[in-house]
């Protein structure tokens, strides 16, 4: 078996979709997706969602830096924070992992070849202090 590492280029574009949260209490609810992930110098690319949580009325926008190292292990910043983590692309998963303030945060994407993204990830806490998961399926938009 040969491990490669591939363009992040491949997955640039708007992706769209639902998502759902569930946290240490049982209690979940719905959310919409918009995902746009985009080249910038440097063989980097920028990861930025905003969900909106409709029941909530809350509407939440974040970015991530993706930079490719060697063997398709990525370097991974926050957008405008100081803010580091890691990560992997296969060509067909994504995965990242962040230390933020007072926070761990996990995310992994796996693309499929009909434009169908599915996410999964966690953190530490959420807004209220617990445990939180999260699940969405999104579909490629446009570029």
């Amino acid at each position: 078996m040969t491990l490669e590492s591939k363009p992040l280029a491949a997955i640039c574009g708007r992706y769209d979709g639902e998502g759902r949260w569930v946290d240490e209490t049982g209690e979940t609810k719905p959310y919409k997706v918009d995902l746009r992930i985009e080249p910038i110098e440097g063989g980097r690319v920028r990861k930025w969602f905003r969900h909106d949580f409709v029941e909530e009325g809350l509407v939440t926008e974040q970015a991530v830096i993706l930079e490719p190292r060697a063997g398709g292990v990525l370097g991974v910043s926050m957008d405008g924070a100081p803010v580091t983590g890691r990560g992997y692309f296969t060509g067909e998963v994504l995965h990242y992992e962040l230390d933020v303030p007072n926070n761990r945060v996990e995310v992994s994407l796996v693309f499929s070849q009909t434009g169908v993204v599915s996410v999964t990830g966690s953190a530490q806490k959420n807004g209220l202090g617990r445990f939180i998961w999260w699940t969405e399926q999104l579909t490629f938009s446009g570029s």
